[in-house]
């Protein structure tokens, strides 16, 4: 009976225990080339980095999990060290195999070890996000950097304004298909904080693969997250909005969700901050030592040596950027002729049919295209006709744009959503 009793105790115990270990601590090795090491790492270890000698050949270095998943190490360029990516781990490990390739000499852990936030409070987790249709100009929904950062350290310091003219768009170069976003972030936030030394977490967002978008910098109840100075733009933060994607687009391609959830994002960004044309450009920094000129929404690599924000998502900047326009309409002729001309659409929500009407006796073309600019339909129309039926069947629910360009090229358009 005192054998049951003791190990009933020892296991009460076991998430108290868990929950008292050290957020962040660090340990070093020494190894040399092609040898593979076992590591272990004195606790549940939920992420690490590895610190390695500044221009080390890591290409070869491996982790390799009690699971059987190997993960390749690159160098991270959000670190000031010079260091691999972090690596959140869907379970906590005990002990790490490691690789070495062709380094030679000290490799330092550092080791991170965050409680989970209970499921019962990831309200985002189990909730669809919200669509709100009535204008998808609107914030979109954000989990609160309060809610998800519940039981972890607050922000040292207050937050630091600054007005934002450039969106900046990074990847995590973390796992593509993670088993908690939650805990990523987390996670993230306690690297940036404990062992980068930052105050908050580098990026005013943060959005999941799901399309869940998390709020980043605190604005600590004296300003919108949105406007607080972060840590992510190569050391010229000043007048930028940092949005990290989760996952690594070297090796795969963005998801639609997460697109999506972007382009709103950044439309609405765009709106607050009158910046009306998401294909412009301007000069960063004028009149310092780190004077340039960026497009007004710009992938990390646009300002120092760095793969982020990955091929597959930098490759398609300018698909975001039309993803943009068609979200808040940003680009849509303002002139008093252009205001008093209407566009219907109806029925709204529709299912499998959608009438179209524009102006009678106008010559020109309705084009309908995704939020994301795909073009779904297109249709001539002359002047002896005001009204298309455009049949929706085999169509995805969702949001799509209509625009109805006359023979001057002004732009009349409206959103159409599919249930």
């Amino acid at each position: 009976m005192k054998r049951l009793c003791s190990f009933l105790l020892t296991w009460s115990l076991l998430p108290q225990l868990y929950a008292q270990l050290p957020l962040y601590t660090t340990v070093s090795y020494e190894v040399v080339p092609n040898k593979e090491y076992v590591w272990h790492l004195g606790g549940a270890v939920t992420s690490l980095s590895v610190e390695f000698a500044p221009g080390t050949d890591i290409s070869g270095c491996r982790l390799m999990l009690n699971n059987g998943t190997t993960i390749a190490l690159q160098a991270d360029s959000h670190q000031e060290r010079y260091a691999s990516q972090l690596t959140v781990f869907d379970s906590p490990q005990e002990s790490i195999r490691f690789q070495s390739g062709k380094v030679r000499g000290k490799v330092t852990l550092h080791l991170l070890s965050v409680p989970r936030l209970p499921d019962s409070r990831k309200w985002w987790e189990y909730e669809p996000v919200p669509f709100r249709e009535e204008n998808v100009c609107e914030k979109p929904t954000v989990v609160p950097a309060a809610q998800w950062r519940a039981g972890l350290p607050p922000p040292r310091n207050p937050p630091e304004a600054t007005q934002v003219r450039f969106i900046i768009i990074h990847h995590e170069a973390g796992s593509n298909n993670p088993r908690d976003f939650t805990e990523t972030v987390r996670n993230i936030y306690i690297f940036h904080t404990q062992s980068n030394g930052w105050n908050d977490i580098g990026y005013n967002f943060v959005i999941a693969q799901n399309g869940v978008i998390f709020e980043g910098r605190d604005g600590q109840g004296r300003m919108d997250g949105d406007n607080v100075l972060g840590a992510h733009f190569c050391g010229k933060n000043s007048n930028t909005m940092g949005i990290c994607l989760l996952g690594n687009y070297m090796t795969a391609e963005p998801p639609q969700a997460a697109l999506l959830s972007l382009h709103r994002l950044i439309a609405w960004k765009m709106e607050k901050e009158n910046l009306p044309n998401p294909f412009g450009r301007a000069v960063h920094l004028p009149g310092t030592s780190l004077q340039s000129t960026l497009n007004i929404i710009s992938g990390h690599r646009d300002g120092c040596s760095t793969d982020c924000p990955g091929e597959n998502v930098y490759r398609r900047l300018e698909e975001i950027r039309r993803g943009v326009q068609n979200a808040c309409n940003v680009l849509a002729a303002t002139s008093g002729e252009q205001q008093r001309k209407e566009i219907a659409v109806y029925p709204s929500p529709a299912s499998d049919r959608v009438r179209i009407e524009y102006p009678l006796g106008q010559v020109g073309e309705v084009v309908i295209t995704t939020v994301d600019g795909r073009q779904v339909a297109h249709f001539q129309v002359g002047a002896r006709s005001s009204v298309i039926e455009w049949q929706t069947t085999g169509l995805s629910r969702g949001l799509y744009i209509c625009r109805f360009t006359d023979a001057n090229g002004d732009v009349l358009s409206k959103k159409i959503v599919l249930e």
